[in-house]
């Protein structure tokens, strides 16, 4: 029973060495099929396809096997970039070998990167995970217009885009392309991008007037409650108002609203002469001489104004504005009687003491 087990052992041998025909290698596109070839030789009863990997290629009901001449021909799909390598095709004394390369993009991650979800105000990473042979260029737009790296956001490992600080602006749809340019092939991901809401929402806005009849009011909370745009902030909401008077006796007031972003206020307070000053230099304002800051923190208000009071939907929230806005009042008064008791004494030479 040795000499044919001996002889089994010579013929595989022969058949997978190197006495294999070479044949011409093929690139071909990722989705693709080629066919596979080898003659049959009279008296080869028996073909084997060999996949890179060393795999039985017959045993997959996707390839096709056929026939043609006297040849024995399989029709073979190429699905991934793992299909690329040497092919086989063995039938008893002989032996054919094929080289397949691969071009092309395909999106492996697609199903679970099509809808995205980033927090708001932390810093979030849009995915777009692309295979591609050769290396590709990769594109981004958002809402249809091309994306670019700037202090906001940028392009990172290629095919990620970072949004250093969330916002609802951010939301959105995000296209990423993969580009082969020696190829003409291009492919694109479309992703659908939502923001999560914070627990505290805060009316942002920013505004300055000098106009007396309306600097008395919260210039934030001005028009109806549903013209009004809500931010969600993940942990303060900081409301800076500061106010000063012009020579004619109009009031300048400045009001800032937002979620800290601006400044790195921690709690209510007084503004001192080098907030004032940083106010002026940022948002070019004149004529302020005095201010006040009140931060709302999470879990403590629900805060939108000042005058939000009377909003039924507010009803029996905490309002961190409404004892500010009391507090700023009487600030505007007590600043009104200095200035009427200055110009008493400049022009009537009276002594108040």
């Amino acid at each position: 029973m040795a000499n044919p087990i001996y002889i089994l052992l010579t013929i595989f041998t022969v058949a997978a060495g190197s006495n294999c025909v070479v044949q011409e290698k093929e690139v071909h596109q990722i989705g693709s099929f080629f066919e596979l070839g080898c003659e049959r030789p009279r008296g080869d009863l028996v073909t084997t396809f060999l996949g890179p990997r060393g795999n039985d290629l017959l045993g997959n009901r996707e390839n096709t096997h056929t026939e043609r001449d006297g040849n024995a021909i399989l029709r073979i799909q190429l699905k991934n970039f793992s299909d690329a390598g040497t092919y086989q095709c063995i039938s008893d004394m002989h032996c054919w070998n094929k080289t397949i390369e691969l071009f092309g993009i395909t999106f492996p991650h697609m199903a679970s990167e099509q809808r995205q979800t980033l927090n708001f105000r932390t810093e979030g990473v849009i995915k777009c995970t692309v295979m591609a042979q050769p290396q590709p260029i990769i594109e981004w737009s958002f809402n249809g217009l091309r994306l670019s790296n700037n202090h906001e956001a940028k392009q990172i490992d290629g095919s990620y885009f970072l949004i250093k600080k969330a916002s609802f602006d951010n939301a959105g749809n995000y296209t990423c392309m993969a580009v082969l340019p020696g190829y003409n092939i291009s492919r694109t991901l479309d992703i659908q991008v939502k923001v999560n809401e914070g627990q505290l929402r805060c009316v942002h806005c920013m505004k300055y007037t000098n106009n007396a009849k309306t600097a008395s009011r919260d210039l934030c909370s001005l028009g109806s409650s549903q013209e009004l745009k809500f931010y969600s902030c993940t942990t303060t909401c900081v409301t800076v108002v500061a106010f000063g008077m012009e020579e004619d006796g109009s009031e300048n007031r400045f009001v800032l609203r937002d979620c800290g972003d601006e400044f790195s206020f921690t709690s209510s307070r007084d503004l001192n002469q080098s907030d004032l000053e940083s106010l002026k230099r940022r948002y070019d304002v004149t004529s302020i001489t005095a201010g006040t800051v009140a931060v709302c923190k999470e879990n403590e208000c629900n805060m939108r104004s000042a005058t939000y009071d009377e909003v039924e939907e507010d009803r029996g929230r905490s309002n961190a504005g409404s004892s500010f806005c009391h507090h700023v009042n009487l600030k505007i008064i007590h600043l009104c009687l200095m200035m009427m008791m200055m110009y008493i004494t400049d022009n009537f030479d009276i002594d108040l003491m």
